[in-house]
């Protein structure tokens, strides 16, 4: 997705927009929305306009630039999210680890372009160590370097770290765009699944919105924002499956981004999402 295929966020993409036209993007950021994970999506759309050459500012979402922001493989941008601390914990967080290569490579001159990009999901898991060390990037941030840090309740970030980002607040998208035919394809998918519906049912849907790398990402991005959405209205109760249910998306995210197949990566995530939602 690109700025221009999310609504319901027009003011805080319009102060984006702005931000870049006018040479003030800030350093720090804090997108705060719950498990949809359309903060995500919104990190994304706004690390294309900050990259995309072919339409600045905005993102044409179709360049090797925009593919590689969704892929997560453009060398200027790096994305880190909560792990386990072992195997067998349920437990996930931040690492300290995790935060330390991030600095590390903020501190390198970008690659390709003139920014640095680092997306933190999960960014309210992370530990006090992980958080301190982070901080002292934010005071002093490399030049071009812009930071997103994705949580679900700004509560839970260090005050410290606050204070030194531009905070969002990210809504529900709504309908009206482009993507409304693969809205419909990931809502029918998700309910399909729960309700353990033979693969070979649901694959013809996959074909007509999933059969390359850009309708894949955008399908998995939707599927995410259904499940966030269901929870939040109350269709779908059990946070802990809805969480489950995207680890299985995002681990099919992964998967692509490593060249893998896509008919059988997508074929995988859905007998997977049977028996976990």
């Amino acid at each position: 997705m690109s700025f221009n295929q999310i609504s319901n966020n027009e003011k805080l993409v319009d102060e984006m927009r702005m931000s870049i036209k006018e040479g003030h993007v800030h350093h720090g950021y804090i997108f705060e929305g719950t498990i949809g994970d359309e903060a995500f999506v919104l990190a994304k759309a706004f690390a294309k306009a900050l990259l995309c050459k072919t339409a600045p500012g905005e993102g044409c979402d179709r360049c090797n630039i925009c593919r590689a922001v969704d892929e997560e493989s453009h060398l200027d941008m790096t994305v880190i999210r909560a792990e386990a601390t072992s195997g067998k914990s349920k437990v996930k967080s931040v690492k300290d680890k995790a935060v330390e290569g991030l600095i590390e490579r903020l501190m390198k001159k970008p690659i390709i372009g003139d920014r640095n990009i680092a997306v933190i999901c999960d960014g309210h898991t992370m530990t006090s160590r992980a958080a301190n060390r982070l901080l002292k990037t934010l005071e002093e941030p490399p030049g071009g370097t812009v930071i997103m840090i994705l949580t679900e309740n700004s509560k839970d970030l260090l005050p410290t770290v606050r204070s030194r980002c531009v905070a969002y607040s990210v809504q529900t998208f709504g309908g009206g765009t482009d993507d409304e035919k693969v809205e419909k394809a990931a809502e029918k998918l998700i309910d399909q699944a729960a309700a353990d519906m033979p693969y070979y049912k649901m694959k013809p849907i996959l074909e007509k919105v999933a059969d390359d790398k850009p309708g894949a990402y955008g399908l998995l991005d939707m599927m995410e924002i259904y499940i966030g959405n269901a929870l939040r209205e109350g269709s779908m109760r059990d946070e802990r499956k809805a969480r489950e249910a995207i680890s299985v998306i995002e681990d099919t995210r992964r998967k692509i981004k490593r060249n893998g197949n896509i008919k059988y990566a997508m074929k995988k995530m859905i007998i997977q999402l049977g028996g976990s939602l």
